[in-house]
């Protein structure tokens, strides 16, 4: 990982247009445009600001304050709009308390782009399928500058 936080997986805009990283290399990230392989400065990429409605379009669910996966039975990520903070909450049933169930947070960090949300799934060790490519592969999706709640 380099010091803007790119991996290669990573969907970013490029010239006001979402690409996925193929491949990096000491100061610049590789994509596919039009069939070619180009590379770019990591200085003149712009991240891709998280905002509701590309959650939603990514399978998230919620209002506009929080939004929620399911990772499993058991686990879920919740995404906090206005903290921009991810957690990985687990459910399960505790022996001392008559089997109720009780909350555990596993997973929290600060997340405002969309390539810091992929880095952080993969992180704690899910590979939830949030059809990032089949969005972007719409040309109807438009990104966003600015975040909206």
């Amino acid at each position: 990982m380099n010091k803007f936080g790119y991996t290669v997986g990573n969907y970013v805009n490029i010239n006001n247009v979402p690409k996925k990283i193929i491949g990096l290399s000491e100061t610049h990230a590789i994509y596919y445009h039009d069939g070619c392989e180009l590379s770019i400065p990591f200085e003149e990429i712009e991240p891709i600001r998280i905002d509701c409605d590309l959650l939603r379009k990514l399978g998230w669910i919620g209002d506009s304050s929080y939004l929620t996966i399911r990772i499993d039975d058991n686990s879920y990520f919740q995404f906090y709009m206005y903290e921009k903070r991810l957690r990985r909450i687990w459910k399960g049933t505790d022996e001392w308390q008559n089997h109720s169930y009780v909350t555990d947070i596993l997973f929290q960090c600060h997340t405002q782009y969309l390539h810091q949300l992929q880095n952080a799934l993969v992180l704690a060790g899910n590979q939830i399928e949030m059809n990032v490519d089949k969005i972007f592969k719409n040309k109807r999706f438009k990104i966003r500058r600015t975040a909206t709640y």
